[in-house]
């Protein structure tokens, strides 16, 4: 029963494909980002995404697929009535938070206030991760590793963060 619920909560992400790699690509004269077509292949229908702020002070953007917002509002729901600190966090949330398609060519617009907030003017990293796409400014990015340590993080250490799973 528990391996059934681990496979059932794999399915779940982006119909049971994950977000991976990596891309820079730039902003068109109009602040258009095309998405990939891979990972809008991954999206599906709805062909639409959610970007809200990055949180635990980053400063990216977070792209989730329409269809995992139902996750996501649940852990929200979950958060007891009498959290007014939570509530006013998830109301913030939502009003910074914008829903946007593409259009034929792949490309979003994604407002002015976010994209300033990330620091994306031209060039936008974008990583897949997992279940969603994070939106980067190069050099903010690069910060966010180095402070993190990330890149002396030898594959024994990361090792462990999966054991349970593999």
């Amino acid at each position: 029963m528990g391996q059934g619920n681990k496979d059932e909560e794999r399915e779940g992400l982006v119909g049971g494909r994950l977000i991976v790699s990596h891309f820079a690509h730039y902003l068109d004269p109009k602040k258009r980002l095309t998405i990939p077509a891979s990972w809008r292949e991954l999206v599906g229908e709805p062909s639409a995404l959610y970007i809200m702020p990055g949180l635990k002070n980053e400063k990216c953007l977070y792209v989730y697929p329409a269809r995992e917002m139902p996750r996501l509002l649940e852990r929200i729901r979950g958060i007891g009535s009498g959290d007014q600190r939570a509530k006013a966090f998830a109301r913030f949330l939502g009003y910074k938070s914008d829903y946007v398609s593409w259009d034929p060519q792949g490309r979003i617009r994604i407002r002015d206030d976010l994209l300033e907030f990330a620091g994306l003017a031209e060039c936008v990293e974008m990583h897949g991760a997992w279940n969603h796409i994070e939106l980067w400014n190069e050099k903010e990015f690069n910060r966010w590793k180095s402070e993190q340590g990330v890149e002396q993080t030898s594959m024994a250490d990361m090792q462990r963060y999966f054991e349970d799973e593999m």
